[in-house]
Protein backbone atom coordinates (compact mmCIF):
# COMPACT_ATOMS: atom_id res chain seq x y z
CA UNK A 1 0.00 0.00 0.00
CA UNK A 2 0.74 3.36 -0.39
CA UNK A 3 1.20 4.02 3.52
CA UNK A 4 3.30 0.80 3.85
CA UNK A 5 5.79 2.34 0.62
CA UNK A 6 5.52 5.63 2.49
CA UNK A 7 7.22 3.89 6.05
CA UNK A 8 9.48 2.19 4.02
CA UNK A 9 10.88 5.54 2.31
CA UNK A 10 11.16 7.04 5.81
CA UNK A 11 12.88 4.43 7.70
CA UNK A 12 15.22 4.45 4.39
CA UNK A 13 15.74 8.26 4.95
CA UNK A 14 16.57 7.79 8.36
CA UNK A 15 19.08 5.46 7.98
CA UNK A 16 20.82 7.55 5.03
CA UNK A 17 21.01 10.39 7.51
CA UNK A 18 22.50 8.55 10.20
CA UNK A 19 24.95 7.31 7.25
CA UNK A 20 25.87 10.81 6.33
CA UNK A 21 24.59 10.83 2.99
CA UNK A 22 22.28 13.79 3.38
CA UNK A 23 21.21 14.24 -0.07
CA UNK A 24 20.10 10.74 -0.96
CA UNK A 25 18.14 11.03 2.37
CA UNK A 26 16.70 14.28 1.46
CA UNK A 27 15.28 12.21 -1.70
CA UNK A 28 14.35 9.79 0.62
CA UNK A 29 12.25 11.82 2.84
CA UNK A 30 10.71 13.53 -0.61
CA UNK A 31 9.74 10.50 -1.70
CA UNK A 32 8.16 9.62 1.95
CA UNK A 33 6.06 13.15 1.50
CA UNK A 34 4.91 12.24 -1.06
CA UNK A 35 2.91 9.18 0.28
CA UNK A 36 0.83 11.11 3.45
CA UNK A 37 -0.81 14.43 3.66
CA UNK A 38 -0.97 17.51 5.83
CA UNK A 39 0.94 17.50 8.90
CA UNK A 40 3.18 14.78 8.29
CA UNK A 41 3.86 15.82 4.80
CA UNK A 42 4.76 19.29 5.85
CA UNK A 43 7.09 17.20 8.50
CA UNK A 44 9.21 14.93 5.67
CA UNK A 45 9.57 18.14 3.62
CA UNK A 46 11.07 19.91 6.50
CA UNK A 47 14.21 17.22 6.89
CA UNK A 48 14.38 16.85 3.46
CA UNK A 49 15.04 20.54 3.73
CA UNK A 50 17.40 20.49 6.55
CA UNK A 51 19.43 17.46 4.95
CA UNK A 52 19.93 19.64 1.71
CA UNK A 53 21.16 22.68 3.26
CA UNK A 54 23.61 20.70 5.43
CA UNK A 55 24.64 18.65 2.50
CA UNK A 56 26.06 21.87 0.81
CA UNK A 57 22.51 21.89 -1.51
CA UNK A 58 21.55 25.50 -0.94
CA UNK A 59 19.57 26.25 -3.65
CA UNK A 60 17.87 23.15 -3.65
CA UNK A 61 16.66 23.84 0.66
CA UNK A 62 16.03 26.82 0.19
CA UNK A 63 13.33 26.78 -2.33
CA UNK A 64 11.90 23.79 -0.34
CA UNK A 65 12.56 25.84 2.98
CA UNK A 66 10.44 28.52 1.40
CA UNK A 67 7.23 25.88 0.80
CA UNK A 68 7.13 25.14 4.40
CA UNK A 69 7.51 28.66 5.91
CA UNK A 70 5.10 29.93 3.52
CA UNK A 71 2.75 27.41 4.65
CA UNK A 72 3.46 27.90 8.07
CA UNK A 73 3.16 31.88 7.61
CA UNK A 74 6.67 32.43 8.62
CA UNK A 75 8.66 33.74 5.54
CA UNK A 76 11.40 35.60 6.28
CA UNK A 77 11.89 39.95 4.59
CA UNK A 78 13.63 39.51 1.09
CA UNK A 79 15.60 42.87 1.83
CA UNK A 80 18.18 43.64 3.97
CA UNK A 81 16.20 45.92 5.65
CA UNK A 82 13.23 44.19 5.90
CA UNK A 83 15.35 41.80 7.73
CA UNK A 84 17.10 43.95 10.01
CA UNK A 85 13.15 45.29 11.54
CA UNK A 86 11.75 42.05 11.63
CA UNK A 87 14.38 41.61 13.74
CA UNK A 88 13.88 44.99 16.20
CA UNK A 89 10.52 43.97 16.02
CA UNK A 90 11.05 39.99 17.25
CA UNK A 91 13.71 41.54 19.94
CA UNK A 92 11.13 44.35 21.07
CA UNK A 93 8.69 41.88 21.71
CA UNK A 94 10.69 39.27 23.59
CA UNK A 95 12.52 42.53 25.96
CA UNK A 96 8.29 43.43 26.14
CA UNK A 97 7.47 39.89 27.35
CA UNK A 98 10.42 38.90 29.43
CA UNK A 99 10.86 35.14 30.20
CA UNK A 100 7.76 34.80 31.52
CA UNK A 101 5.74 31.60 30.71
CA UNK A 102 2.55 29.66 31.52
CA UNK A 103 3.41 26.37 31.67
CA UNK A 104 1.42 23.88 29.60
CA UNK A 105 1.63 20.79 27.74
CA UNK A 106 2.74 19.86 24.33
CA UNK A 107 -0.70 18.38 23.26
CA UNK A 108 -2.43 21.61 23.96
CA UNK A 109 0.20 23.69 21.86
CA UNK A 110 -1.13 24.25 18.59
CA UNK A 111 0.39 22.86 15.57
CA UNK A 112 1.64 26.03 13.98
CA UNK A 113 3.03 27.22 17.11
CA UNK A 114 4.55 24.24 18.53
CA UNK A 115 6.35 23.20 14.56
CA UNK A 116 7.02 26.72 13.35
CA UNK A 117 9.11 27.34 16.81
CA UNK A 118 11.01 24.15 16.39
CA UNK A 119 11.94 24.66 12.75
CA UNK A 120 13.01 28.17 13.71
CA UNK A 121 14.87 26.71 15.91
CA UNK A 122 16.72 23.82 13.46
CA UNK A 123 16.94 26.71 10.75
CA UNK A 124 18.95 29.27 13.18
CA UNK A 125 21.35 26.23 13.41
CA UNK A 126 21.60 25.18 9.61
CA UNK A 127 21.67 28.71 8.38
CA UNK A 128 23.74 30.55 10.67
CA UNK A 129 26.96 29.38 8.58
CA UNK A 130 25.98 30.98 5.25
CA UNK A 131 23.29 33.58 6.11
CA UNK A 132 23.72 34.96 10.12
CA UNK A 133 21.33 37.62 9.69
CA UNK A 134 19.04 35.35 9.10
CA UNK A 135 20.02 32.90 11.85
CA UNK A 136 19.48 35.84 14.20
CA UNK A 137 15.55 36.25 13.45
CA UNK A 138 15.23 32.57 12.91
CA UNK A 139 16.76 32.31 16.65
CA UNK A 140 14.89 35.48 18.02
CA UNK A 141 11.23 33.68 16.67
CA UNK A 142 11.98 30.38 17.97
CA UNK A 143 12.83 31.93 21.48
CA UNK A 144 9.30 33.83 21.43
CA UNK A 145 7.25 31.31 20.20
CA UNK A 146 8.37 28.74 23.04
CA UNK A 147 7.90 31.13 25.70
CA UNK A 148 4.53 31.64 24.26
CA UNK A 149 3.59 27.35 23.78
CA UNK A 150 5.06 27.01 27.47
CA UNK A 151 6.25 23.87 26.56
CA UNK A 152 9.43 23.13 28.76
CA UNK A 153 11.02 20.85 26.41
CA UNK A 154 10.82 23.76 24.03
CA UNK A 155 11.76 26.08 25.95
CA UNK A 156 14.60 24.98 27.11
CA UNK A 157 15.96 23.72 23.65
CA UNK A 158 15.32 27.44 22.11
CA UNK A 159 17.44 28.75 24.93
CA UNK A 160 20.13 26.68 24.49
CA UNK A 161 20.02 27.43 20.82
CA UNK A 162 19.96 31.51 21.56
CA UNK A 163 22.71 31.19 23.84
CA UNK A 164 25.02 28.96 20.90
CA UNK A 165 24.02 31.79 18.47
CA UNK A 166 24.59 35.07 21.64
CA UNK A 167 28.10 33.77 22.64
CA UNK A 168 29.08 33.29 19.16
CA UNK A 169 31.20 36.21 18.67
CA UNK A 170 33.35 35.74 21.94
CA UNK A 171 33.09 38.70 23.24
CA UNK A 172 33.04 39.17 27.37
CA UNK A 173 29.53 40.79 27.32
CA UNK A 174 27.75 38.29 24.69
CA UNK A 175 29.33 35.19 26.46
CA UNK A 176 28.47 36.35 29.86
CA UNK A 177 24.96 36.31 28.06
CA UNK A 178 25.34 33.30 26.52
CA UNK A 179 25.63 31.82 30.24
CA UNK A 180 22.26 33.07 31.60
CA UNK A 181 20.55 31.69 28.87
CA UNK A 182 21.86 28.66 29.99
CA UNK A 183 21.04 28.90 33.70
CA UNK A 184 17.78 29.63 32.51
CA UNK A 185 17.89 26.48 30.55
CA UNK A 186 18.76 24.77 33.23
CA UNK A 187 16.20 26.04 35.49
CA UNK A 188 13.45 24.97 33.00
CA UNK A 189 14.73 21.55 32.82
CA UNK A 190 15.41 20.68 36.15
CA UNK A 191 12.09 19.35 36.52
CA UNK A 192 12.39 17.26 32.85
CA UNK A 193 13.52 14.10 32.54
CA UNK A 194 14.84 14.32 29.25
CA UNK A 195 18.41 13.23 27.85
CA UNK A 196 17.50 15.81 24.86
CA UNK A 197 17.38 18.31 26.66
CA UNK A 198 19.77 18.00 28.81
CA UNK A 199 22.21 16.71 26.25
CA UNK A 200 21.56 20.22 24.07
CA UNK A 201 22.31 21.93 27.27
CA UNK A 202 25.73 19.86 27.68
CA UNK A 203 26.56 20.54 23.63
CA UNK A 204 25.21 24.34 24.16
CA UNK A 205 27.57 24.42 27.17
CA UNK A 206 30.81 23.40 25.42
CA UNK A 207 30.35 25.31 22.70
CA UNK A 208 30.21 28.33 24.77
CA UNK A 209 33.16 27.11 27.35
CA UNK A 210 35.46 26.68 24.11
CA UNK A 211 34.31 30.52 22.36
CA UNK A 212 35.15 31.39 26.45
CA UNK A 213 38.67 29.41 25.79
CA UNK A 214 37.92 27.36 29.10
CA UNK A 215 39.27 24.06 27.58
CA UNK A 216 38.36 21.79 30.35
CA UNK A 217 35.09 22.79 30.59
CA UNK A 218 34.92 21.73 26.83
CA UNK A 219 36.01 18.30 27.13
CA UNK A 220 34.11 18.35 30.37
CA UNK A 221 30.52 19.01 28.52
CA UNK A 222 31.26 17.27 25.31
CA UNK A 223 32.21 13.83 27.27
CA UNK A 224 28.67 14.55 29.28
CA UNK A 225 27.04 15.73 26.22
CA UNK A 226 28.54 12.37 24.23
CA UNK A 227 26.51 10.40 27.14
CA UNK A 228 23.33 12.07 27.19
CA UNK A 229 22.94 11.74 23.22
CA UNK A 230 23.85 8.11 23.26
CA UNK A 231 19.94 7.96 24.90
CA UNK A 232 18.59 10.22 22.07
CA UNK A 233 16.46 8.86 19.28
CA UNK A 234 14.94 11.80 18.25
CA UNK A 235 14.99 12.78 14.53
CA UNK A 236 16.98 15.67 13.08
CA UNK A 237 19.25 15.80 16.07
CA UNK A 238 22.66 15.26 13.80
CA UNK A 239 23.76 18.90 14.65
CA UNK A 240 24.23 18.33 18.37
CA UNK A 241 26.39 15.55 17.54
CA UNK A 242 28.37 17.42 14.92
CA UNK A 243 28.77 20.55 17.59
CA UNK A 244 30.00 17.58 20.48
CA UNK A 245 32.52 16.02 18.46
CA UNK A 246 33.73 19.54 16.85
CA UNK A 247 34.46 20.57 20.57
Amino acid sequence: TEADAGELWHKLAVALAYAGHGARAAAAYLEAAKRVDGQQALRLERLAASHLLRSGHFEEGERLIAKVLRALSLEPPKTEAGMFAAIGWERARLALRGMRYTPRPRNEVPFDLAYGGELCGMLAIETGAYDPLRAVLYQARALRMALESGDAQFIARALCSAAAITGASGTADSLREANALLEKAESVARELDSPLVHSNICSARALVSFLALQLEDTLRYSVEAERLHRQVTVEGEYHHRFTIIAA
